[in-house]
């Protein structure tokens, strides 16, 4: 019987009363909070280190597999998989380590999204890859196939959220949101556009306008979400639409002139942009993207001018690092000040409507 149960019980017999009970509570959660030791920094970081390193390994095995092995080879594979994630997370869960697990129930979930598409490819249902050179419409042909796979993942993702409390919100949201973004491409926009031009010829400028639209509508209901929620749940939906739209944007900009100087000027612009944003709704997934860009701009020129000098290449490419880490060091000292400093440039009416869980 639950200790909650049988001391409330004990209650109601007049065993003991409720300041007594109320004691042996909380002598029973303060020993559990002895017991749990906080997981340091640098193994929370060897963790992670760990799970990049198995889903490379992961990911080029069955790439490897994909390509010389047969189907019924992948799915024996794809199961073993998937029993050593799940054995090894639930004995790491009984462990009360809850890191390992989840980065272990984390692998699980593409693992069986593997296992799922090998199935589809074994009934027919999607395209073998080696056909893929000779199909005339190789997206509609993987119409079905995909909207399958991702149903199916959502519900795996759901069942192992409902009974281990750990999602993939990473796998979950990028199949559900890839799987409407073929969907709204394919039952929306093409039908629009056809009724508007009555030429259904679409070119890469259109599709890459389509994807701005549609990632920023993305991030729009990621905004909504956040607004709705006390913790920072729509943390992925952020990723994948910051992240499509930046993507879309360099596209777009790629198509459009030749002049890679202007788009790596243009494409700043947008980082910085991001990283306003990220001060502005304090969300550090697009001060993440903005970081990643400015490196990649400084480095870009660094290249582009001193390539035939490697040593002052290498000194400049350390020194671009150095004043990554310090800007960072600095910015984690003073992020309060310059995130008031940053709301303070817009009207109180833009930060009323921002996330209220901001910190």
């Amino acid at each position: 019987m639950n200790i909650k149960k049988l001391l409330q019980l004990a209650v109601e017999k007049g065993i003991i009363n409720e300041f007594q009970r109320n004691q042996i509570l909380q002598l029973s959660d303060d020993d559990d909070k002895q017991e749990v030791k906080p997981t340091s920094t640098i193994v929370k970081v060897l963790y992670y280190i760990g799970g990049f390193i198995m889903l490379i390994a992961m990911t080029y095995l069955m790439g490897y597999t994909v390509t010389n092995s047969s189907y019924l080879q992948i799915l024996v594979l794809g199961v073993v998989y998937c029993l050593i994630f799940w054995g090894v997370g639930e004995i790491q869960l009984r462990k009360n380590e809850k890191v390992p697990a989840e980065i272990l129930y984390f692998l699980l979930i593409p693992t069986i999204t593997f296992v799922i598409l090998d199935i589809e490819k074994m009934l027919g249902i999607f395209p073998h890859f080696s056909d893929f050179a000779y199909l005339d419409d190789p997206v509609g042909d993987c119409h079905l196939g995909l909207i399958l796979l991702s149903i199916c993942t959502i519900i795996t993702s759901s069942i192992v959220q409902k009974f281990r409390n750990f999602a993939s919100p990473v796998i979950y949201t990028v199949s559900s949101a890839y799987t409407l973004y073929l969907i709204c491409y394919e039952r929306i926009f093409v039908p629009i556009a056809n009724f508007i031009t009555n030429n259904g010829d679409f070119g890469g400028k259109d599709i890459c306008i389509f994807s701005i639209i549609f990632f920023v509508a993305l991030l729009l209901i990621a905004f909504i979400k956040d607004k709705k929620t006390q913790a920072d749940y729509p943390m992925w939906l952020y990723f994948f639409g910051a992240t499509g739209f930046i993507n879309s944007v360099f596209a777009l900009f790629i198509l459009l002139t030749d002049n890679y100087n202007l788009i790596q000027n243009l494409m700043l612009i947008f980082y910085l942009l991001y990283g306003i944003i990220g001060i502005l709704i304090r969300r550090k997934v697009f001060l993440i993207i903005c970081i990643l860009g400015i490196i990649e701009f400084f480095m870009y020129y660094e290249f582009l001018y001193f390539n035939e000098s490697p040593i002052l290449l290498t000194s400049l490419i350390i020194l671009t690092g150095l004043g990554v880490l310090y800007v960072g060091t600095l910015y984690n000292q003073n992020s309060d000040k310059i995130s008031r400093y940053v709301e303070s440039i817009f009207p109180e009416k833009i930060i009323n409507l921002l996330p209220q869980n901001r910190k």
